[in-house]
């Protein structure tokens, strides 16, 4: 197989179906794609009242991170600014919105850092039109400093939102502005919108500061429609039937994996991709959302999971899935140690209804003790000594149908490997075990009842447990962890991973 770096100007993979099985590696990330940049420029002259430029700075980057739409924001901190340093920055980051915080001049002009450390004013309008020059990419200003709703107003002339102040603004104030305001853009709010929050986080306090904040746009701009994010998606009806190909979702922080492959398609999903592409063109998700509309271009969707919460699905992407699935999209979830609970995610709402769940435990060889188990299987890479082995599921269920059509799916596959996975739970009426796994099953104990992070495990017995299971009633797949599908697995010819999944992928396409 010939792999050529490239793709198409959608910046997706596609991966044809031709006699040489060309794969198309995607092109680095094009307006869908890309993350929005949001450029702090702070200045604290030694001359001037310290700020608390670091806690606004660490307020921002935290919010940013709350929203459905965290994977497309990307924050880049600037400290000391100088005058000379506005456009290297400019150039450097091509932010989507700029966000200046400290002092401001009663004249309306902001306060930078010169060489020596001391105050230095520029001018408004030197600023202004430098803003001029970049408004081709700058959609928002924030100037978060005493005094600055003339210099917004100035900027206003070409950039489409500048947040500015009315009069002086308290540190605390200015810190829980920005705290709302960006919270509300990582929901994939308006600026307009943004700007009321951030107002209202203001005034929750009881400060009478909410009314010094001031939004100014740009000729013709209602600050309602305004958006960082270009391409919000938009309701879509999906077709009778779903499209083709292998859609891989990677826009929920799945890169964010350490110490093992990302379950990507240009990393730990390399060989996973090959496979697909023998059923139909291979298409990564990446823009942070599922919507009805990015789905409807695949017949099959490889959901994986995130740490750190970012794999839970908001109602709205719970929904698409759900569509997708009744306009005969196939869906494999793949789950990961301690099942969704350690990392918040949510995946068990779309499994429930096709009568499985991920348990909130991890599958270990007999005999680990747990102790060893903590800090150990949650990254275990695929060559660790805590591998198990999983084979077909011989347990005997009422239901008939769909089973000859099932039993497809382990065909050519004797034993697969894989580590840390969940166990799952299976109902008897909606779903068939595929694969189970004689193992030392550990169960989490959470530091405490309000704060879902392992202390430590305890022993609960030894299996068989089941490992993947498929549904009776909808074309869905549960597997444990997925780490069974990495390339290392998927080259190891001991085991029959590639073979599974190839079958999967066949019956859900």
């Amino acid at each position: 197989m010939t792999i050529n770096i490239g793709g198409d100007a959608s910046g997706q993979v596609a991966i044809g179906n031709e006699v040489d099985q060309t794969m198309q590696v995607p092109a680095p990330a094009g307006p869908a794609d890309a993350k929005q940049v949001v450029l702090f420029l702070a200045a604290n002259p030694l001359d001037t009242e310290p700020l608390r430029l670091d806690e606004e700075a660490r307020s921002i980057s935290r919010r940013l991170l709350e929203g459905d739409y965290r994977d497309r924001f990307d924050f880049r901190p600037s400290l000391a600014v100088r005058a000379a340093d506005l456009s290297e920055a400019l150039l450097r980051h091509s932010p989507a919105v700029v966000h200046f915080s400290g002092h401001g001049s009663p004249d309306g002009r902001i306060i930078l850092q010169s060489e020596q450390g001391q105050s230095f004013e520029p001018p408004a309008t030197a600023i202004a039109d430098l803003f001029r020059i970049f408004k081709g990419t700058v959609r928002c200003v924030v100037l978060n400093a005493c005094h600055s709703e003339p210099l917004a107003r100035a900027i206003a002339q070409h950039i489409d939102c500048v947040v500015g102040t009315k009069r002086a603004i308290t540190d605390d104030d200015a810190i829980r502005f920005a705290a709302g305001f960006y919270r509300a853009l990582s929901f994939g709010k308006s600026v307009g919108t943004a700007f009321e929050i951030g107002r209202n986080e203001i005034a929750l306090t009881g400060s009478a500061g909410s009314a010094v904040p001031s939004l100014v746009t740009r000729p013709g701009v209602e600050a309602g429609d305004a958006s960082v994010i270009s391409d919000l998606p938009e309701t879509v009806a999906l077709p009778p039937t779903a499209g083709s190909g292998v859609l891989f979702d990677e826009g929920h922080g799945q890169t964010m994996w350490s110490g093992v492959p990302a379950p990507v398609i240009t990393g730990g999903f390399r060989r996973a991709a090959e496979v697909a592409a023998s059923l139909g063109p291979v298409r990564p998700l990446r823009g942070g959302m599922l919507t009805e509309q990015a789905l409807r271009a695949g017949k099959c969707l490889v959901l994986s999971t995130a740490p750190h919460g970012r794999a839970r699905l908001k109602e709205a992407e719970l929904e698409a899935l759900r569509g997708f699935e009744q306009a005969g999209g196939g869906v494999v979830v793949l789950g990961n140690y301690a099942g969704e609970w350690h990392h918040e995610s949510n995946l068990n709402e779309f499994l429930a209804p096709f009568g499985m769940a991920f348990n909130a435990d991890v599958l270990a060889p007999t005999g680990t003790a747990p102790e060893r188990a903590f800090g150990a299987t949650n990254w275990a890479p695929t060559n660790s000594d805590l591998q198990i082995e999983a084979v077909p599921s011989t347990t005997e269920y009422p239901q008939r149908n769909r089973r000859e059509e099932l039993t497809a799916l382990l065909e050519g596959v004797n034993a697969i490997h894989t580590v840390s996975p969940c166990s799952l739970s299976v109902d008897q009426a909606m779903a068939i075990p595929l694969l189970e796994s004689i193992a030392q099953l550990l169960r989490p104990i959470p530091r405490t009842p309000q704060l879902p992070q392992i202390r430590e495990y305890v022993a609960e017995g030894v299996g068989p447990v089941v490992v993947a299971a498929a549904s009776t009633i909808g074309k869905v797949v549960a597997v444990g962890t997925w780490k069974t599908f990495l390339d290392d697995f998927l080259y190891d010819e001991r085991c029959d991973n590639e073979r599974l999944l190839a079958n999967l992928l066949s019956w859900l396409t």
